[in-house]
């Protein structure tokens, strides 16, 4: 196999990788809806727990469907972090 073949593959690869990503992502987020209130905040280390038996994702595939989608990640002043969301 040349490094060109082998370089389109790995592009196939993680074109596919992406696609699936946002599926699960989307499929997991439809259940919730962004939380303007900040009462419910959810850490991206628990969206990847949430989905770790179906997908395999980073954190940062987390993070850009997150804000692609409206979410907002928020700092409070207690030192807690996370994704602003509630279930809808």
């Amino acid at each position: 196999m040349s490094s060109e073949d082998n370089n389109t593959g790995q592009a196939i690869n993680a074109m596919a990788t992406g696609r699936l990503a946002t599926a699960a992502l989307d499929a997991y987020l439809a259940n919730y809806e962004p939380d303007d209130d900040n009462r419910s905040l959810r850490t991206t280390d628990a969206i990847l727990r949430d989905l770790d038996d179906m997908v395999e994702l980073n954190p940062n595939d987390i993070a850009e469907v997150m804000l692609d989608r409206g979410f907002r990640l928020v700092f409070l002043s207690n030192g807690r972090h996370g994704w602003a969301m509630r279930q809808g």
